[in-house]
């Protein structure tokens, strides 16, 4: 503050660049994301900052918008739709079905080669299928359970290894 002869916002006699001069108060900040209308390009938001603003880019889900995150956009950018107050990606759900399918063709090929490389030893191959089914079975339980809980499956070893020998 330019021109201030004590402490405080009231000891100025000149505000500086963003900053307004009140009497009851002083100098206090201009809020340019109200004040100016537009101040940022189209697909940014402002911040207001003690004597500035910035602008931030959107949420690359958004075309325009009000905020950071996809459930600021003041409307949907192209490949997205608005689901549960938030713009999400249209492929993602396309991207799951092959996610599913690829999944499960994956487990067959773990049987199938468990059943051609085990074939003249079925004692071998029934450990080992036992094996992989606990694999997919523990695979299915943690895919499937909430994805807001920790990342980690929760999966006694001890009782997963009472589970094998007693398969044996």
């Amino acid at each position: 503050m330019e021109g201030c002869i004590g402490a405080g916002p009231k000891a100025c006699s000149k505000c500086n660049e963003g900053w307004r001069w009140f009497e009851a108060h002083g100098c206090q900040d201009v809020n340019e994301c109200i004040d100016i209308p537009r101040v940022c390009r189209p697909n940014q938001f402002c911040v207001n900052n003690d004597g500035s603003y910035t602008c931030l880019e959107c949420d690359r889900s958004c075309d325009g918008c009000e905020g950071d995150g996809p459930d600021m956009c003041k409307q949907c950018a192209n490949g997205y739709a608005l689901k549960e107050g938030k713009c999400q990606d249209e492929s993602s759900e396309q991207r799951d079905k092959y996610v599913n399918i690829t999944r499960f063709l994956t487990y067959f090929g773990l049987c199938v080669a468990t059943c051609v490389i085990f074939q003249s030893s079925t004692h071998i191959a029934y450990i080992v299928g036992a094996a992989v089914a606990i694999y997919i079975a523990a695979s299915e339980y943690w895919l499937s359970s909430n994805p807001q809980a920790a990342n980690k499956p929760q999966l006694d070893t001890k009782q997963l290894e009472e589970m094998i020998m007693k398969s044996l």
